[in-house]
């Protein structure tokens, strides 16, 4: 009877030292995704923060090459006006 009763409380440790041991990956494995996570999260918003300064830069250009043709326009209607 004494060996029975220890038995079932070694099945009981060894169950439970299975689950410590199944948590513990699990929490290790979560870990892992959530520092991967973290990375891309961080290449996300440095990918935004370039094409955001890229569409700034084409805006700017855009602009300028429009107030360059603006003032050719105006420049070639003052000649027309004036032959």
């Amino acid at each position: 009877m004494e060996y029975d009763k220890l038995d079932y409380y070694c099945f009981r440790l060894s169950n439970q030292y299975m689950y410590c041991i199944i948590a513990w990956q699990t929490t290790y494995e979560m870990s892992k995704l959530h520092n991967e996570l973290n990375g891309k999260i961080s290449e996300i918003n440095r990918l935004q923060m370039e094409l955001s300064r890229r569409e700034d830069e084409e805006t700017n250009s855009f602009k300028r090459l429009i107030e360059s043709l603006e003032k050719e326009n105006t420049t070639l209607k003052v000649s027309k006006f004036m032959h």
